[in-house]
């Protein structure tokens, strides 16, 4: 079965506590806070953040949510 992971933007916590309240108990739903810190520029990097997506960033900004559908972790494996 599917998992769907639910990213709340930082700046929208009322939307947190909605996908929250909805998809609490689902063990197929997690409902988080998007963790990714805004990068100062003066920080050198050996290699690109996997987590930059820009339509991602886009949906954050829009819309305040990001859903985003995660493979079965069983079926990943075989």
């Amino acid at each position: 079965m599917p998992r769907w992971l639910v990213i709340i933007a930082r700046d929208r916590p009322e939307l947190w506590v909605t996908w929250a309240s909805f998809y609490g108990g689902a063990e197929t739903v997690e409902v988080l806070f998007d963790r990714r810190q805004a990068q100062s520029g003066t920080e050198s990097w050996d290699r690109p953040d996997r987590r930059i997506r820009p339509h991602c960033d886009t949906a954050l900004k829009e819309r305040g949510h990001l859903v985003i559908s995660q493979p079965d972790p069983v079926s990943a494996s075989r």
